[in-house]
């Protein structure tokens, strides 16, 4: 029990520190934009094209944020020795994929709600579409940071992440406009749809999309547990490998600081 109290806290103040670096690097400033901008080219349409723009939008925007920035964030953290640090923390590997997930589809939960309201108005269902998107969003968060830890670069990455967008998106965009089949709707990007279009109040509420999600969470998260595990196993060997060096040359703390 104290134990996975701890486990909490960590993750509650690694959460937190993901926020804070969200916003120094403007994510919430952006998106704010970006939604200001989406609820600008909904209020012009007709009624009865919004609800299903407004699920288009929120699909491949808001509910991709995490998917498109965690490989900057991911380079950007590498980059400054983060990764490093982290790797002799009391942090585990599913704290830090918990903490990516979970920051980030918090951006994307309240740029879609507020996308939401401003094209469906009191027929929104707000908790389920919240639901929906924060487990979706994270979802497509963890296939970004799987990615990412095989990403040089952010060029790379953008490079490398073009058949898991393919994968991820293609299904839900081929159902939206029309062209469906049964092997479509099991697939995680289907299932978003499917909880942004009941969210909205287009459909009839039913809680599989939900389950669905949740089983591709569970089931993504292994693969990107299991590379970030050795990501942060290639740290510590590295950093003990020098501490040892350090020990051997029989230089004290100062003498190894000015090395």
């Amino acid at each position: 029990m104290m134990y996975r109290s701890l486990g909490l806290r960590r993750l509650a103040i690694q959460i937190r520190q993901d926020i804070r670096f969200q916003f120094k690097y403007g994510f919430y400033f952006l998106y704010l934009f970006m939604t200001t901008l989406y609820i600008a080219v909904l209020a012009l349409l007709p009624a009865a094209w919004r609800a299903p723009a407004a699920s288009l939008i929120i699909l491949t925007d808001p509910a991709m944020l995490g998917f498109f920035f965690i490989g900057g964030i991911w380079l950007l953290e590498q980059g400054e020795g983060v990764h490093g640090a982290l790797a002799i923390t009391p942090l585990s590997v599913g704290e830090y994929l918990a903490a990516k997930a979970v920051s980030l589809a918090l951006v994307s939960c309240l740029a879609g709600l507020a996308i939401a309201a401003a094209a469906m108005g009191p027929s929104l269902r707000l908790l389920a579409l919240a639901a929906g998107l924060m487990i979706g969003a994270a979802a497509c968060t963890v296939v970004g940071l799987y990615v990412a830890t095989f990403a040089r670069s952010v060029n790379h990455y953008l490079l490398l992440s073009l058949p898991a967008e393919a994968a991820l998106m293609s299904p839900p965009l081929l159902r939206f406009f029309g062209v469906d089949h049964p092997l479509l709707a099991f697939w995680p990007g289907s299932l978003l749809l499917d909880a942004i279009r009941q969210g909205l109040g287009q459909t009839a509420f039913r809680i599989w999309p939900w389950l669905g999600l949740a089983g591709w969470l569970a089931l993504l998260a292994w693969p990107a547990r299991h590379r970030l595990r050795g990501q942060f196993g290639a740290n510590r060997a590295s950093l003990s490998a020098e501490a040892a060096g350090v020990d051997q040359s029989g230089a004290g703390p100062a003498e190894a600081i000015r090395a």
